[in-house]
């Protein structure tokens, strides 16, 4: 048996697709996975997408999409993973496990410092990543939408008019117009068919909203995945969102910091509730990544902190003027950097309480949430 680790080709992306297809739309209602993946399955993307190849025949795959973000106006490189499968035939023989180890070194040439997982696999808890970070879900019910606003569902060729209002985001991707255009184009948001509405006043768009369609068997409400622009427009017309499907309510997913957004829900009555990150992620290059977010860490704590190597495995010293602390994992990074009430979020040690009062002003920082990036 001939077993080779590689990336695929693009005369081997119909093969791949099928794979993907074969474990994730078996029922083969609910399109291909190529169709809703469209910045993840594409010939310029063939190098990410890492697959282990038995007898020349493609048996299991890890797709990475890596993106730049900017996180409060810190750039950080973003490596996406997710169409993680293999071939009922070939499971356990470790192909996932070697991907995941080969998809992380990658995208660590490639600069990426943060991994993003769709899934909660034990595999990749298995492997050092965690389920942390937190985000406010909110709930609007139904209801007129307010005289002076119109919305309007764009084709993906005004994506621009969306772009825009993205741009001024204070947690938000840097999304090139080509993601823009496949992603509109596949009508399709986080795993669910999905529209652009953008939300009008006269001739002027104060915001847009990224909305999952309801499924009435399964998933009656609206939901809100991704947004930009005006808080105060999206809290007016998120009841007449909910209307424009036919359903009970529309629910909108938030970062907790976003302080525009919760006076404006305040004043209308929408009550959060937490959600965690929908997925796993891990700091894969920690010197990389606090370099990056150094300088917002610096000026909430009045101090910068380091991470020194540990001298065996993936820990490390971190250490500020106030003190230090020996961190075992990059879980235990991760959940310290994004926070959260999960319980690896509270898995962390003791931390000398100078050092603690510190980190408590400088941290959590907030995460990125998926939106149109979800793969």
């Amino acid at each position: 048996m001939a077993v080779e680790h590689t990336h695929v080709t693009p005369d081997e992306l119909p093969e791949l697709v099928d794979l993907a297809d074969r474990v994730f739309r078996s029922g083969g209602d609910a399109g291909s996975m190529g169709e809703h993946y469209p910045v993840l399955f594409h010939p310029r993307n063939c190098e990410q997408l890492r697959i282990t190849k038995v007898d020349g025949r493609i048996v299991a795959h890890v797709g990475i999409a890596i993106r730049d973000a900017s996180i409060l106006g810190m750039p950080v490189r973003v490596a996406n993973i997710g169409a993680v499968c293999c071939d009922p035939d070939y499971r356990g023989q470790g192909f996932a496990s070697q991907l995941m180890d080969d998809s992380r070194q990658h995208s660590i040439q490639q600069g990426a410092s943060l991994m993003l997982i769709s899934g909660g696999r034990g595999l990749y808890h298995r492997l050092g990543y965690v389920e942390v970070g937190e985000f406010d879900e909110y709930g609007a019910p139904a209801g007129d939408l307010p005289e002076e606003l119109s919305l309007e569902a764009i084709p993906a060729e005004r994506w621009r008019e969306a772009a825009l209002l993205h741009q001024h985001e204070p947690v938000r991707w840097i999304r090139p117009a080509r993601d823009w255009q496949l992603l509109l184009a596949a009508e399709s948001l986080m795993n669910q068919p999905a529209d652009l509405l953008l939300i009008r006043r006269g001739g002027e768009t104060l915001a847009y909203a990224g909305v999952q369609r309801p499924v009435p068997e399964r998933r009656p409400n609206v939901r809100v995945m991704e947004f930009g622009g005006d808080r105060n427009a999206l809290a007016d017309a998120l009841p007449g969102i909910a209307a424009r499907y036919g359903a009970q309510q529309a629910e909108v997913v938030v970062q907790p910091g976003d302080v525009p957004w919760r006076r404006a829900a305040a004043d209308r009555g929408y009550e959060p509730q937490r959600r965690a990150f929908t997925g796993t992620l891990g700091i894969i290059d920690a010197p990389r990544f606090l370099n990056a977010v150094g300088p917002l860490i610096a000026e909430r704590s009045g101090d910068a902190f380091r991470l020194l190597p540990a001298s065996e495995g993936e820990g490390g010293v971190l250490e500020a003027d106030s003190g230090s602390v020996r961190l075992e994992n990059r879980g235990q990074l991760t959940a310290l950097v994004f926070g959260g009430h999960t319980e690896e979020a509270g898995a962390l040690p003791d931390f000398p309480p100078a050092l603690r009062e510190q980190l408590d002003r400088a941290l959590p920082l907030p995460l990125l949430w998926y939106g149109y990036n979800y793969v």
